[in-house]
């Protein structure tokens, strides 16, 4: 229990050390493609604009950019999908709880600027991401306040039309990581903390 707690708030820790920063992010010019844009490049399969490629992590645009048959209907049901993390441009400011003392106010002044952040953030990509839902584009995606992003399950299409939002700062693929084994109940390592 107490080694789950410790391995708990280190994860907690360095997602505040990442994300506590301002994300240093290159100007971008306008990536905002209109709808007939962003159809004619998922169906057709052409070269994306440099601003908008650059905000998705290439092996996640090549897993899902691929040349459709030419008698695809507009909509296919079979089109490849993938989950993919959509990391927002504002994040929270942590320096006003890094100056509290006590370590419980310190810890709800985090959680309360992460949340307020992501809720404020958010709404305009959560309707954006239920009209790409409602046509069919995105399967599912829900909202995380602690790095203000989200999960999306969708295809080509959710993944431009998202990328093109000028909130977007960067989106990536959803991975597995595997922890190693735990080690045998007796043998005990004197760097492992208790």
């Amino acid at each position: 229990m107490k080694r789950s707690l410790l391995l708990a708030l280190a994860c907690l820790a360095l997602l505040l050390a990442l994300f506590s920063t301002p994300l240093a992010l290159p100007a971008r010019a306008d990536t905002a493609l209109s709808q007939a844009d962003l159809d004619a490049l998922a169906l057709k399969g052409e070269a994306l604009p440099p601003a908008l490629a650059a905000k998705i992590a290439p092996d996640l645009l090549r897993s899902l950019y691929a040349e459709p048959a030419a008698d695809a209907p507009e909509h296919p049901k079979d089109a490849p999908e993938a989950t993919f993390l959509v990391v927002l441009r504002d994040q929270a400011d942590l320096e006003p709880a890094a100056r509290i003392a006590a370590r419980a106010e310190r810890r709800w002044a985090v959680y309360d600027a992460l949340r307020q952040t992501a809720e404020r953030s958010q709404q305009d990509m959560v309707a954006a991401l239920a009209a790409l839902q409602a046509a069919g584009h995105v399967r599912a995606f829900q909202s995380f306040f602690i790095f203000n992003g989200l999960a999306v399950t969708g295809d080509l299409h959710a993944l431009l039309s998202l990328a093109a939002r000028p909130e977007v700062a960067y989106i990536y693929p959803n991975r597995t990581h595997t922890l190693p084994p735990r080690p045998a109940s007796g043998a005990s390592s004197a760097a492992e903390p208790d």
